[in-house]
């Protein structure tokens, strides 16, 4: 499940409609293509991991990957609690 996160975190380092040269921005101003560190991984792999088991989700299944970058979108968008990220991206 992490290849999962870390694919949706590198998507979204590649996402943001900036011109060539700038950083993408989400509508906070917030860098969307920061790196998020190894400790806001796993966070963000046991926030999936439980919506995943609640949802009865597979991880090879594509739900799983669109819920994924989700929790990344939230994430960036400053969600930091991991209570609020699974209740606003489930």
């Amino acid at each position: 499940m992490a290849k999962i996160l870390s694919q949706e975190q590198n998507r979204g380092a590649q996402v943001g409609g900036a011109s060539p040269g700038e950083t993408p921005m989400n509508t906070n101003g917030q860098d969307r293509s920061a790196v998020i560190r190894p400790q806001e991984m796993a966070m963000l792999q046991d926030v999936l991991n439980q919506l995943l088991r609640e949802k009865n989700i597979s991880p090879a299944d594509t739900r799983a990957q669109t819920l994924a970058a989700r929790v990344i979108e939230l994430f960036r968008s400053g969600v930091r609690d991991p209570e609020a990220l699974k209740l606003m991206a489930g």
